[in-house]
């Protein structure tokens, strides 16, 4: 039980280093419960975890996020690349499935040990490719243009910047994504 939470937790591990030990004595002691699967297991850490007033948001964040990690790809298939669609102003883009989770911490630089001020919020995209679940921090313009490509390239690009740049790599990451699944015109 403890190598299935120490494998869904790596990186707050790392965070907690040699007191790891003893937040898990502390959780063995007050959680003597045996779950029909171990997949269930680090949600019921977490949940422990979240309420434990010795540590920081950031730290109860980074656990959230990590446990999503692991459990996203249980309810979303994975994506293949579509290599053949072509969008158009009119083109009504059709996406596949995907999260989308508000964090009270900046989780995935924590995650990818970037130096971050701990304090701010952070909106992560998670979704399924055939090479696993991937996240992606997204700013609330790249939110907006995600939720109306639905209803057309034209209308979701009415909430884009002027910064051209930006845009322009933002329509590229998704065009790598396999996030796109269709397209109508």
């Amino acid at each position: 039980m403890k190598e299935a939470i120490e494998i869904t937790f790596p990186k707050l591990l790392t965070h907690l280093k040699i007191d790891w030990e003893n937040v898990w004595d502390l959780f063995w002691k007050q959680n003597k419960i045996s779950p029909r699967n171990l997949d269930w297991f680090p949600e019921i850490f977490l949940n422990y975890f979240t309420t434990c007033d010795a540590y920081p948001l950031w730290m109860k964040e980074l656990a959230r996020f990590e446990q999503r990690l692991d459990s996203h790809s249980w309810n979303h298939p994975a994506l293949t690349l579509k290599t053949d669609l072509m969008l158009s102003d009119e083109a009504k883009v059709i996406l596949g499935k995907f999260e989308l989770i508000t964090f009270s911490a900046p989780v995935s630089e924590i995650y990818d040990e970037e130096n971050t001020n701990p304090e701010l919020k952070e909106n992560v995209l998670l979704w399924e490719k055939e090479s696993g679940t991937h996240f992606r921090q997204m700013m609330d313009w790249e939110i907006e243009i995600l939720m109306k490509l639905p209803e057309g390239v034209s209308v979701a690009l009415e909430s884009a910047p002027d910064d051209s740049e930006k845009v322009g790599e933002f329509f590229q990451w998704l065009g790598s994504s396999s996030l796109i699944q269709n397209v109508e015109n």
